[in-house]
């Protein structure tokens, strides 16, 4: 076996694939419930991270959102960073590409429990949002 498929089948191809589609999920989510009510319209067919994330920084800005622990810049680059390794959300779907080569795993050294955290803070991030941006709509309606 090939160290790339190892690699993959040890889980690091899995892993960015959900964790990037957590994020364009989460990020689709709070664009289509909190933009409308502030001029930003649901965005569900772009791929795009760095769109998307684009699109939720206007809603914020929009709603008049402070950051006192400055998390939206921090969030914003793990999104970017997602965005540069798998802009199209096609890179590690699949541990083979169209022509049956394994993918190369470019993050082989990633330590997938450091992951796990940061992703977990990101999750209690888009949580946070949830709550916030849902009181503020509130009170707009």
């Amino acid at each position: 076996m090939k160290a790339s498929t190892q690699k993959w089948q040890e889980g690091i191809g899995v892993a960015l694939t959900n964790y990037r589609q957590f994020l364009e999920l989460s990020l689709k989510y709070q664009i289509a419930t909190f933009g409308p009510t502030v001029g930003v319209e649901p965005n569900w067919k772009s791929h795009d991270l760095a769109k998307l994330w684009s699109e939720f920084v206007e809603i914020l800005e929009r709603y008049g959102t402070p950051d006192p622990d400055e998390a939206d810049p921090v969030v914003g680059e793990i999104i970017l960073e997602f965005a540069k390794i798998d802009p199209g959300s096609y890179s590690y779907r699949y541990p083979v590409d169209r022509q049956g080569n394994p993918v190369p795993v470019a993050y082989a050294d990633l330590h997938l429990p450091t992951l796990a955290n940061v992703m977990q803070g990101v999750a209690g991030y888009f949580m946070g949002c949830d709550g916030y941006l849902s009181d503020l709509q509130n009170a707009v309606a």
